[in-house]
């Protein structure tokens, strides 16, 4: 299980991601997220939609987000993230749509360029 170094600046944040994938949960894939890393999240389906609520501990909310992400793509269950829920204390309102297009952009971006996200989560 991977695990971030903290600083003394790290917090925790509170956020939803969306997944597709599978539409209902079983044990094969709870264990397969846990060992990924995702033993700080919460796997809920609901209309056969699963979400996994996380409280990730990190310097800022984009490397939360980012190594959620990182963790849900290495369990190797077929999970793809569709959106990010981010709670709103988590950004300033009026930052809110910039910080998420901002992770956007850079996951896209590393998708495209076929780049691991570990190495955005090292920046």
């Amino acid at each position: 299980m991977r695990r971030l170094k903290m600083n003394k600046e790290a917090k925790f944040y509170h956020f939803v991601l969306v997944l597709s994938g599978f539409s209902e949960p079983n044990e094969s894939i709870e264990n397969a997220l846990f060992e990924a890393g995702c033993d700080d999240a919460l796997l809920i389906c609901r209309d056969n939609v699963p979400y996994l609520e996380f409280d990730r501990q990190a310097t800022n909310f984009e490397k939360a987000v980012f190594s959620a992400i990182f963790d849900v793509e290495s369990a190797n269950i077929g999970a793809k993230v569709l959106q990010v829920k981010p709670e709103e204390k988590n950004i300033e309102l009026k930052n809110s749509k910039s910080v998420l297009n901002n992770i956007k952009e850079q996951f896209n971006a590393s998708l495209s360029r076929n780049h691991h996200l570990g190495e955005l989560l090292a920046k």
